[in-house]
């Protein structure tokens, strides 16, 4: 009998990382964003915005291996990195 209320019961979930519906949402939200951000650096080009929206391009791209370079090399909040996205961003 325990092994079936094992079975059934739902698994724990990561607080953190949320429902999966949302984790899709927050990817596909961040490809958006990213597609954004390139086509931003294609139209101002030859100045500095292109620049910082390159690097804008580079931290929102959901690719594995650059969120561990990024979370190993700059361990920032999850606020502080939005915080400072918005202020890049922003930037005339």
């Amino acid at each position: 009998m325990a092994s079936l209320l094992h079975k059934n019961s739902p698994e724990p979930r990561d607080p953190e990382k949320g429902s999966p519906d949302s984790s899709r949402i927050l990817l596909i939200i961040r490809w958006s964003l990213t597609a954004f951000f390139f086509s931003g650096i294609l139209v101002f080009f030859p100045s500095v915005s292109s620049v910082l929206l390159l690097l804008l391009t580079v931290l929102t791209v959901p690719i594995k291996p650059l969120e561990r370079f990024f979370c190993i090399k700059i361990p920032l909040k999850k606020g502080i990195k939005i915080a400072a996205m918005a202020v890049v961003f922003s930037s005339p």
